[in-house]
């Protein structure tokens, strides 16, 4: 495997969040709070120089790098004075300073933003208090400096019926809505909700719905472009690898949350002293689902490793209620698509 089919570097400079999410990964909801050092950041600079020089930039996801604003200020200027730009972050956004809106402008930082929109405050607090006015506050600030951004909203299927209301307040706030689907709460009775919602929102403004939300757009691509499916899973450990806050290098940005799979599948892609294992990363290249529905007619399918495990036990295996879900959000479309 080249070093040159590794495309991307994800820079996870700690497993801390000052958020307690109700529907948070079980394997993020821990006690321990770790953080980049100065010196392990300066030491994957030089693993980045010796090994990736045609990496240029890096991103940094979650868990949550606003959790300390002075060290994620701290991290980004280093990494612009060795001749690296921040391309993009996931943040929560509750600790957004002014200095930290100032670098991010100066990296031309694209935001991806964690806001559940009128659900915010049912479920997304900080200490046990209501975040919804200040991360929306927040938001509103990176609009007014120009700093490019879109939301992501955990849709859970005992609020789905909300879906409509949430829309229109969402598309008021950001260019573009992500909707996180938290398969795994979606039962017979949510999921023709969820379609009842989809079909409203797509009659409300149809070329919003194709084209403004995700995964609808990607779906909507599939169809109409006739793109194949692939059974596969998703891109962990192919052409990305994460430097954890430790050095060691995993294949995604849940970084050291992986290590819960190491019994099944070699997690650990080497580290920043000891180099990389392009032996396992060979493996990620190969590896398949295990679909419930091997002859399946979904094309957005991208099978996550952890996900799978929370569901399964098995990091191969889908949940079959993600399926369900893929599989009525495709048939949905393909009617929409069918009466245009």
């Amino acid at each position: 495997m080249s070093v040159n089919l590794i495309n991307a570097v994800y820079l996870r400079i700690n497993d801390c969040c000052n958020f307690n999410c109700e529907y948070c990964f079980k394997h993020l909801k821990k006690s321990e709070k770790h953080q980049m050092k100065l010196s392990t950041l300066n030491d994957a600079i030089e693993f980045m120089k010796e090994h990736l020089p045609h990496i240029k930039a890096v991103s940094i996801p979650q868990r949550e790098p606003l959790y300390n604003p002075i060290l994620f200020r701290k991290i980004v200027k280093t990494l612009n004075s060795n001749g690296y730009r921040v391309t993009n972050i996931t943040t929560n956004l509750f600790n957004l300073t002014n200095k930290v809106a100032k670098v991010l402008k100066e990296n031309n930082t694209f935001v991806l933003t964690s806001y559940d929109g009128i659900w915010q405050y049912r479920r997304r607090h900080a200490n046990g208090d209501d975040t919804s006015q200040t991360v929306l506050h927040n938001i509103m600030k990176l609009k007014n400096r120009g700093i490019r951004y879109h939301t992501a909203t955990v849709v859970s299927g005992h609020l789905v019926h909300e879906l409509f209301l949430n829309y229109l307040h969402l598309r008021e706030v950001t260019p573009f809505i992500a909707l996180n689907l938290d398969y795994n709460t979606f039962c017979c009775k949510s999921l023709r909700t969820l379609k009842q919602q989809l079909i409203k929102i797509h009659n409300h403004d149809p070329d919003y719905f194709f084209n403004k939300i995700f995964p609808v757009n990607k779906t909507y691509d599939s169809i109409v472009n006739n793109k194949v499916h692939t059974n596969k899973m998703c891109g962990a450990g192919r052409g990305g690898i994460t430097i954890n806050w430790d050095g060691i290098l995993y294949p995604c940005y849940h970084g050291d949350a992986w290590e819960q799979l190491s019994s099944r599948i070699p997690v650990r892609l080497g580290s920043i002293y000891e180099g990389i294992r392009y032996d396992i990363m060979e493996k990620y290249r190969h590896y398949s689902p295990k679909c419930p529905y091997p002859n399946c007619f979904v094309r957005i399918c991208g099978s996550c490793y952890l996900y799978n495990y929370d569901t399964t036990k098995d990091p191969f295996i889908p949940g079959i209620r993600r399926c369900n879900v893929l599989r009525l959000l495709y048939i949905t479309l393909h009617q929409l698509i069918g009466g245009k």
